[in-house]
């Protein structure tokens, strides 16, 4: 089963099984959430005609405080779901205290000190992550192939094809021939 991991934040960090991996910088649109939400669908877009992935594994937020901004990470996983519906590719979450304590040894790092870890981590096993959002998409990555577990949304490809796409259709969605 083909995943992409995606660690969001402003700066997304994904992780292909394929073996390749990047960050998506959203921080130049932080003034305009829809701006930013509509790019970092198409973002999405790009990265699901890439990577054909059957399921998108997707770190879940921590969300504290009430500013926008404490709150960005929330918004951008809606449109990760949101967007992988759309293209009928299954999605599942993990919490960072989940895949930190399978992968570094630790689920209750203070998040500075777990950021460093996955950086070391990725280092030790010869991956050369930008930075630590990377760094976290590829241990997330790893915890998926490790444990396959969790729960997963949507339909996995096999069913996708056999689901009527007519509704998308009728609107003029082009749901993607992944």
């Amino acid at each position: 089963m083909k995943a992409l991991a995606l660690d969001i934040s402003s700066k997304t960090g994904w992780a292909s099984s394929e073996g390749r991996s990047g960050v998506l910088d959203l921080s130049g649109h932080l003034d305009d959430f829809g701006k930013l939400g509509f790019n970092f669908r198409m973002d999405l877009v790009d990265l699901f005609r890439d990577t054909t992935p059957d399921v998108v594994v997707i770190e879940r937020p921590f969300a504290a405080g009430k500013s926008d901004l404490a709150r960005l990470p929330a918004h951008l996983v809606f449109v990760a779901h949101e967007t992988a519906f759309g293209w009928r590719i299954a999605r599942a979450e993990v919490t960072p205290g989940q895949w930190r304590k399978a992968i570094l040894g630790n689920g209750g790092m203070k998040r500075t000190e777990a950021k460093k870890a996955a950086l070391a981590w990725c280092r030790s096993r010869g991956l050369s992550p930008r930075d630590d959002n990377e760094a976290d998409a590829l241990a997330i990555l790893a915890w998926w192939e490790r444990f396959g577990c969790g729960p997963i949304t949507g339909p996995r490809r096999a069913e996708r094809d056999a689901l009527d796409t007519g509704t998308a259709a009728r609107r003029g969605v082009d749901l993607g021939a992944a």
